[in-house]
């Protein structure tokens, strides 16, 4: 009895130690899940979202479907995490409806490019450029219904914004990419060679592609190098020939229906009409700009570029040359005349100079002291330029010029003209004889002053 006693006693305590041993097992493995959820569990009070983050992400969606595009801006802000849940938001087929459905102003469009810089702000290159192509892709049918409610050139300047802003800060590389992107997506190559097959012919095409590379890349220029960047980035492709006339396009000025004029400066006005001057204002401004990027554009390059121009599609009339090399500034000036006169072309100087001196001197504004002692100088650097013996050939030259463009005022049928025109020739006969004393007496002083 003993031993079967002992035996049992033995058995209790086995079957004791293994039921605490399991009983011991099931505690830790509740206390491990009961601190692992403790751990994996987001405290709201912690958290940027606070409450928020209890709500279902569908809800989530439908708090944000509510705001503007300025509060998801505000919002986005605020933190990391709340600049996520927007980003998401964003891309969502229910926040980009809602998104859309904001888009109606140009500055709805750039708060649009406000918001994916923000989101995508910690985007590599490539990622933004992405997101730029789907966004882009997005608008697409935006766009289409923009031109046929509101005209193109109101859907190009919307776009304007978005793309002004969103790679505002950009790096010039990736510029350069995101240039890309615009320009295939915007088929500007196949636009480009319709309106180059004939210019002058589509008025309206070329008026519209005018609009899109004015909206979309010069408008919003921040400044004169930003300016001559996407310039160089339209301009460089194109052949020689092309780059003038494309330069054309976009920068000089339209008539009333918006068509840029080809044939009015082939026509002359009387040299007095200042109003000529700043009709070149921005033309002469993109060729400043050009010139000063020696990097990617030579002496050359522009002095071919305005010969090309302004001898299509028919040679202008010389005083609008004058007014554009006169808006070009004296460096320019030097450049063209320096070529004329380095490759024998001294008569033609000569005329040039005659013109350029009219509309220089002659001016009755605040900046005639100015012009007139930039063409001084223009003057003698082209005389620099030139061997001892035709120095003097040269101002003979010059002087003889301006002599026989007066008398020609008068002698050739002057009795058949009316009173208007008699009127305009001996305005201008006038003009060229005070433009002459001015030249003369500053000339005279630097005489002196010698």
């Amino acid at each position: 009895m003993a031993a079967l006693a002992c035996v049992t006693n033995t058995h209790y305590l086995r079957l004791s130690k293994q039921r605490k041993r399991r009983l011991s097992q099931v505690v830790d493995a509740s206390e491990a899940a009961r601190k692992e959820a403790k751990r994996s569990r987001v405290k709201p009070s912690k958290s940027p979202l606070g409450l928020f983050l209890l709500l279902p992400c569908e809800m989530q969606y439908m708090v944000l479907e509510e705001m503007d595009l300025k509060s998801l801006i505000a919002l986005s802000l605020t933190s990391r995490q709340i600049m996520s849940l927007v980003e998401n938001y964003s891309v969502s087929t229910i926040g980009w409806k809602a998104i859309l459905a904001n888009l109606s102003s140009p500055e709805d469009f750039r708060q649009l490019g406000i918001l994916q810089r923000l989101t995508g702000s910690f985007y590599s290159s490539k990622k933004k450029l992405k997101t730029a192509k789907l966004v882009l892709e997005k608008l697409d049918t935006t766009h289409r219904t923009m031109c046929e409610v509101n005209g193109c050139p109101y859907s190009y300047k919307c776009f304007g914004e978005l793309f002004s802003v969103f790679i505002n800060g950009w790096a010039e590389c990736d510029k350069k990419r995101a240039f890309t992107l615009v320009y295939t997506i915007a088929n500007v190559k196949e636009r480009l060679d319709r309106v180059l097959s004939s210019p002058a012919t589509f008025l309206s095409h070329e008026a519209d592609v005018r609009a899109l590379l004015r909206s979309l890349f010069l408008e919003k220029s921040s400044c004169e190098n930003d300016y001559g960047f996407w310039l160089t980035m339209i301009l460089k492709p194109l052949p020689l020939t092309y780059q003038s006339q494309v330069l054309y396009i976009l920068t000089a000025p339209t008539d009333s229906n918006g068509f840029v004029s080809w044939t009015q400066e082939c026509g002359c006005s009387t040299l007095q009409h200042e109003s000529c001057t700043v009709h070149f204002t921005e033309l002469s401004r993109a060729l400043m700009i050009l010139y000063s990027d020696r990097s990617e554009w030579s002496e050359d390059d522009i002095i071919s570029i305005i010969d090309e121009m302004t001898s299509y599609p028919n040679e202008w009339c010389l005083e609008n040359v004058a007014r554009l090399l006169k808006g070009c500034g004296p460096e320019i000036c030097k450049e063209m005349f320096g070529n004329r006169v380095i490759n024998g072309r001294l008569s033609e100087a000569c005329i040039m100079a005659y013109y350029l001196a009219q509309v220089c001197v002659s001016s009755q504004d605040e900046t005639s002291t100015h012009t007139t002692c930039w063409f001084i100088d223009v003057l003698q650097h082209v005389i620099s330029l030139l061997p001892a013996k035709d120095k003097s050939k040269f101002a003979a030259m010059f002087m003889n010029t301006w002599s026989d463009y007066l008398s020609a005022l008068f002698e050739d049928n002057a009795e058949d003209l009316d009173e208007a025109d008699r009127s305009d020739y001996r305005h201008e006969f006038n003009s060229g004889i005070t433009s002459l004393t001015k030249l003369s007496a500053v000339l005279m002083c630097m005489a002196l002053e010698a």
